[in-house]
């Protein structure tokens, strides 16, 4: 499970989250590098389209939807 305070939060994979920037919820597909500076996350938009990105959480802005049991 992710640190709250990584930049990386509280996002695991299979939670669905909701970004405060883009406005729009989205599944995590894949963490790489959790731990180190070279982090990465690969996301699922609620429009379908897959990403992958290093934006840190951010907790102002940023939502848990809902994690994974």
């Amino acid at each position: 499970m992710a640190n709250h305070t990584s930049p990386i939060g509280p996002q695991q994979v299979s939670g669905r989250y909701f970004c405060g920037y883009w406005q729009q919820s989205y599944e995590v597909l894949a963490i790489a590098g959790a731990g180190t500076s070279n982090w990465s996350i690969t996301v699922r938009w609620e429009d379908g389209t897959r990403t992958a990105h290093c934006t840190p959480w951010d907790s102002k802005r940023d939502r848990v939807i809902d994690q994974p049991a």
